[in-house]
């Protein structure tokens, strides 16, 4: 496996993100409209599957985590199968479901895709995904914010069975194509300070503005209900904004 520290310490670097809470608040706001009872939930850009297990709560629903990347699926599937989520089907690659009534992409999935091209199928196959009147909410970084206040730099530390994993996590934001580069450095130092193993990582975030996801959106016949603070669905997002979520409709 490349990027061994990245991809063995992910859940610890991203530990202070509340997985349980996003999906509550994803359910309640379904709870609005007629998709009682959700029974096929398709979530792409699953990662290690900390979502996948929220959504998968329910035994009665049954759960399609896609993504890319096949160490975050091993991930995933080893937490799946300690948990007994049973009612979860892991897959690679693209878009697998029919008939789904609820699609979701959490944690900035939709930055990941860096071409027009890449966006609008990716917005197709979500719309080939779900049935009639189906739901897609996504989150994603406001390019419009994040352009005009780039993302600088930051560094922190954890504690690790008497051991100290370090992260400096750089970003270089690029006006002219719109984009953002995620440089993760990472330490592992042994109790006594000796240093055990370094590791750097690589993210590119496309710095998508509202107005071109919006375009996008209809394009793929997938109407916009709104636009809003991330898992906030009461309170309206706005221009400063720097993440935001889209909350869709197949017609």
């Amino acid at each position: 496996m490349d990027n061994p520290l990245f991809y063995k310490y992910y859940d610890t670097l991203f530990a202070t993100k509340d997985y349980a809470g996003e999906v509550a608040a994803v359910l309640e706001f379904c709870h609005k409209y007629p998709l009682q009872p959700l029974e096929n939930i398709l979530e792409l850009g699953c990662g290690t599957g900390n979502h996948t297990l929220e959504l998968a709560k329910d035994a009665g629903v049954q759960v399609t985590a896609v993504d890319n990347d096949d160490a975050m699926l091993a991930l995933a599937a080893e937490k799946a199968a300690v948990a007994r989520r049973i009612n979860i089907t892991f897959a690679a690659g693209c878009q697998t479901a029919k008939n789904t009534d609820l699609c979701v992409a959490l944690f900035n999935v939709v930055n990941y895709l860096c071409t027009d091209e890449q966006l609008q199928q990716f917005f197709a196959g979500v719309a080939a995904s779900l049935r009639s009147q189906g739901l897609f909410i996504f989150d994603c970084w406001n390019g419009t914010a994040a352009l005009q206040d780039p993302p600088g730099a930051k560094s922190y530390e954890q504690q690790i069975d008497g051991q100290k994993l370090s992260c400096h996590l750089t970003t270089k934001t690029d006006f002219a194509r719109e984009t953002a580069i995620l440089n993760y450095s990472l330490k592992l130092f042994a109790k006594s300070g000796k240093l055990i193993e370094s590791d750097h990582y690589r993210i590119e975030h496309r710095l998508w503005t509202p107005a071109r996801i919006k375009a996008a959106l209809k394009e793929a016949g997938l109407d916009l209900l709104l636009v809003c603070i991330p898992f906030r669905f009461d309170m309206a997002a706005s221009d400063v904004d720097w993440k935001i979520m889209f909350a869709c409709r197949k017609s």
